[in-house]
């Protein structure tokens, strides 16, 4: 067993711990514009949840392979010795995926490769006691978010939900169907212009030219 270790080279934001600590309380939805680091929230919210489950797993989505690639990348440059990191996309071969899903402590992953293990009984998301779902505004209807969320809610001995978004959408509907499928009760938002925030927001240099007519 690994003992949780704490970032390398982070200097966490007040609002940024804020949030981590609150997500480890209730299935939350993190609503932060680009750029004020979501990712670095699901870090600290992993290593809570590693803290007290240090025998189990973090599953990280995003609906692309960059975007798992460059999560995975994120944890381990920050991460010195977190255990044996795994990446799941339709590149790796279901055999392959099964070995690396049980030897592996945090597991970055597309949602249809998950969902399509978890239906062929491949494995088991029981040990996975944080479920961080990237752009978590594609979470409606029947995107494989949808049905990866209620195994993992049927599954987990100790389940815990991450959503993670800049623009959840401007439609109440919208929202309510997100949080209605990944069970959402905590719902933290900034915007720029928030206290906690706005220090930390760089003043954007425009530069008009005219073009020709």
């Amino acid at each position: 067993m690994v003992s949780v270790v704490h970032p390398v080279g982070i200097e966490a934001r007040d609002y940024q711990r804020s949030i981590a600590d609150s997500a480890l309380k209730d299935n939350t939805l993190v609503v932060l514009p680009t750029g004020l680091g979501k990712t670095v929230v699901a870090l600290f919210a992993a290593l809570g949840r590693l803290s007290i489950f240090p025998g189990k797993k973090v599953l990280v989505l995003a609906p692309t392979r960059p975007l798992v690639v460059q999560h995975a990348e994120f944890f381990k440059k920050h991460l010195s010795d977190a255990g044996v990191t795994a990446i799941l996309t339709g590149e790796t071969s279901p055999e392959s995926r099964i070995a690396l899903f049980r030897e592996s402590r945090l597991i970055f992953a597309t949602p249809e490769v998950i969902r399509n293990d978890v239906v062929q009984g491949r494995y088991s998301l029981r040990d996975v006691c944080l479920l961080v779902f990237d752009e978590a505004h594609r979470c409606v209807k029947d995107y494989a978010y949808t049905q990866v969320a209620e195994v993992y809610r049927r599954e987990a001995s100790d389940p815990l939900i991450l959503g993670l978004t800049a623009s959840p959408s401007g439609r109440r509907s919208r929202v309510e169907e997100i949080c209605e499928k990944l069970a959402i009760v905590n719902i933290q938002a900034r915007t720029e212009a928030d206290a906690d925030v706005v220090e930390y927001v760089k003043p954007v240099a425009v530069s008009w030219e005219r073009a020709p007519e």
